[in-house]
Order: C-alpha cells, then sequence, then structure tokens
C-alpha cells in the first residue's frame, strides 16, 4: 500500500513539471512573435518617415531651383528692357541683345552645371546645414545625393534625394524637372522700330521712297522740274533749276532733298514741310519773285540770295519785295566749311540775318568766329549752350534727320509673369 501512494505522487509531480514547461515555451514563443513584430512595426514607420522626408527634400530643391531659374528670367527681361531704351538704332538694339544674350544664356548655363543644393564629401562642416536641410532635430531631415547637367533633348534636369532618420536612410527619390535651355534668343518674332537715319545713311537704304540723280542736272529755260511728295531725291552732283514754279506744280512740297553739290533755283521759289541739304543753295532771282520757307529745314555750307538788281552783300532790310519770307517754324543752319573763309562765312552770316523775313518761331543758326553758336529770330540773337551739340536749338535745325518705322526681327526671351515650369515627376 505505501509503495503504491509513493509512485502516484511521483506522477503527479512529473505532470506538474510538463505543464510549467508548457506554459513555459508558450510565453517564450508569444515574447518572440511579439519583439518581432515590434522591430518590424518600428523598420515600417522608419522607412515611411524617410520616405516622407525625402519626398520633401524633393519638393523643396525643386521649388529652390525653379525659383533661382524665374529671378534669372526676370533679371534677364529687366536687362532687355535697359537695351531697348538705350539703343539708338536697329543695328545697335542687335548689336547690344546680342551681348547680353551671350552673358545671359552663358549665367543660366554656369547656374546647370554647379552643384548648388547638393552635399558632397568635400563639403566643409561647418557649411553642411546649407547643403542638408535639417527637420526636427540634426538626425532627421533630407539630403540632394545626386543632380544631373541639363539634357537638352528633352530640356530636363533630373535629381536624386534621400531622407533620413537616426538610424536609417531611405531609397533615392528621382524627379526630373523641365527648364528652358537659354533665356534670349533670336526669334521670328517682329517689332516696329522708328529708326532714325541721317540723310546720307537714308540715301544709301534700299527705299522705294529714294531717287537717285548720279549726274548733273540742269533744266532748260521754262523746262518744270517737278518734285514728287513724300520722295527723297539725292542730286549726287547737285543741279540748276531754271523754272523754279511757285506753287504746288514746281515747289518743294512734302519733299527731302541731299545734294552732294550745289543747288541753283533761278525762277520762282517755294519749300513747304521739306527739308534740304546742299553745300551750296543758290537763289538768284532776275525781280522780286515770290520765294518763301515754310515749315521748312534747310543746311547748307552757303547760302546766296539774290532778288531783283539786289545784290546779295546789300539786301535792303526795310523792302520785303527783296527778302524770304521764312515762317512756321522753319529753320536754317549755315554750317562752317574749311573752304569758305572765316570773312566770307560771316558776311553770309550778315546777308542771310537781313534776306529772311522772320516771322513766328523760323531760327537761323550759325557760328561765330569764337567758336560759339547762336540762334537768330525775330527777337534778335541768342548764343546756344556751351555743349551746342546737345542743344534742342541745335539739333532741331543742324542735325536733320530722316524717321523710318521698320518690321524687324527681335530677341524673345520667357516671360517672368507667365514664366511656369513644369510640375516634378517622381520615379
Amino acid at each position: 500500500m505505501r509503495t503504491h501512494l509513493t509512485n502516484e505522487k511521483g506522477y503527479t509531480l512529473l505532470i506538474t513539471l510538463g505543464l510549467v514547461m508548457m506554459l513555459m515555451l508558450f510565453m517564450f514563443s508569444f515574447t518572440r512573435i511579439a519583439v518581432s513584430q515590434k522591430v518590424q512595426v518600428e523598420k515600417t514607420d522608419s522607412s515611411i518617415v524617410t520616405t516622407a522626408l525625402a519626398e520633401m527634400g524633393a519638393e523643396f530643391y525643386k521649388e529652390e531651383i525653379i525659383r533661382d531659374v524665374n529671378q534669372l528670367i526676370a533679371d534677364t527681361a529687366t536687362k532687355m528692357d535697359q537695351v531697348k531704351k538705350t539703343s539708338t538704332s536697329y543695328t545697335d538694339l542687335t548689336t547690344n541683345m546680342t551681348a547680353l544674350a551671350t552673358t545671359q544664356n552663358a549665367e543660366l548655363a554656369a547656374y546647370y552645371a554647379n552643384t548648388v543644393y547638393m552635399e558632397t564629401a568635400s563639403t566643409p562642416p561647418s557649411i553642411v546645414a546649407g547643403y542638408t536641410t535639417i527637420v526636427d532635430q540634426q538626425t532627421r531631415g533630407y539630403r540632394l545625393i545626386e543632380r544631373s547637367n541639363l539634357n537638352v533633348e528633352d530640356s530636363t534636369l533630373s535629381l536624386k534625394v534621400v531622407g533620413f532618420t537616426e538610424t536609417d536612410v531611405s531609397e533615392p527619390i528621382e524627379l526630373f524637372i523641365e527648364l528652358p535651355e537659354q533665356l534670349m534668343w533670336q526669334g521670328d518674332k517682329t517689332e516696329s522700330f522708328i529708326t532714325s537715319y541721317t540723310f546720307a545713311q537714308y540715301a544709301s537704304l534700299p527705299n522705294n521712297d529714294t531717287i537717285v540723280v548720279t549726274n548733273p542736272i540742269n533744266t532748260a529755260n521754262g523746262q518744270t522740274y517737278n518734285f514728287e511728295g513724300e520722295h527723297f531725291y539725292y542730286f549726287q552732283q547737285g543741279g540748276t533749276f531754271n523754272h523754279q514754279q511757285f506753287g504746288s506744280e514746281g515747289s518743294l512740297l512734302n519733299v527731302n532733298v541731299l545734294s552732294g553739290a550745289s543747288l541753283s533755283f533761278e525762277k520762282h521759289f517755294q519749300v513747304k514741310n521739306s527739308n534740304l541739304i546742299t553745300t551750296t543753295l543758290d537763289l538768284e532771282f532776275n525781280s522780286n519773285s515770290q520765294t518763301e520757307i515754310d515749315s521748312s529745314h534747310i543746311i547748307a555750307n552757303r547760302i546766296i540770295i539774290t532778288k531783283g538788281s539786289t545784290e546779295e552783300q546789300i539786301v535792303n532790310p526795310n523792302n520785303d519785295s527783296q527778302r524770304v519770307d521764312f515762317m512756321n517754324g522753319s529753320t536754317v543752319c549755315l554750317l562752317p566749311d574749311p573752304s569758305i573763309s572765316q570773312a566770307a562765312y560771316d558776311l553770309n552770316v550778315s546777308n542771310l540775318k537781313n534776306v529772311l523775313l522772320y516771322k513766328d518761331t523760323s531760327t537761323f543758326v550759325y557760328r561765330k568766329s569764337n567758336g560759339a553758336y547762336y540762334a537768330y529770330t525775330r527777337t534778335g540773337e541768342s548764343a546756344l549752350s556751351t555743349d551746342y551739340a546737345s542743344d534742342p536749338i541745335y539739333q532741331s535745325a543742324c542735325n536733320i534727320r530722316m524717321a523710318v518705322e521698320e518690321e524687324k526681327t527681335v530677341f524673345e526671351a520667357y516671360d517672368p509673369n507667365n514664366m511656369r515650369l513644369a510640375d516634378v515627376i517622381y520615379q
């Protein structure tokens, strides 16, 4: 009986030990699973965080680059506007725009070639924060690990960005930004330009309204040379007009005349709404013919006016029939010439003061022996500014130019107000 009871106690102990071992095995398994799940969750959380940081970095670098390029575009537009305002001709404009395009496009290319925003092995520790953007704390953030040059085939720039935490780094996120290959270019666009030409420059232009007379012209007595309005006449060797009628048929009305030698008018003479440049203008009439300079401008080195029996030097200023009506803002500019002595020039000035019948605001401009220029009107004589070349009276009388409206091709550029770069493409 005792032996039997002792055996039963042994079985009870073994069963108890077995149950305890089984419970310990289950507890160990559950603990291992729990720890593994925790590690997996932490790893997943870290991956989500680093990926989110990389996406934040991609957006940051995209916006920074677009901002910089748009600033270059805005600067270029400002500089183009300055060039357009200061250029004096289309040729000048093209030259200046070409130089500006070279500079601005080189600046854009240099920007694309730069590793700006990118941390490299040689980046000094003191400025790493300038290349690596920190989020919350220094152990978390994003950095640019790779960037390409601009691909000229599709005008894109590619970037690779990673996000990082204390323990993990994301897979690189690659993005592509569409950017301009150049800031300025000579395009097909045209604009209207008002170009200012001297008479000599205008005479060499291939204009339909220019009439070039290569040989000396000498009309027969009684023959009228009809100047057609709105035309430019270039008498390369001058001319003599023996029957220049006063009125619409034979007068200089709405024309421009340039002569490489003297022009002589030996009958009635009228110039109205016209410009005339010549070496010598000779108006010599046998009678007190009606003559007038009306709303016109004349430039010459010598102007000889003889009416009736009156000689050039002894015009009677009190006899209006011996004078030329000079009216409606007309100008006469007598420019010195080395071949004409100062005494002869001064005598010509004196004569024109008397022979021109000054009306309204018409002005006679000339130079004295002291080198200064003067303006003479019906109210008397006045000196021009020392810098006579920029004096408005001198410019109006002695610097006649032809204003021509021309359609010309111009440089084009991105509009800084409407510039829209393509959205980033994530891969």
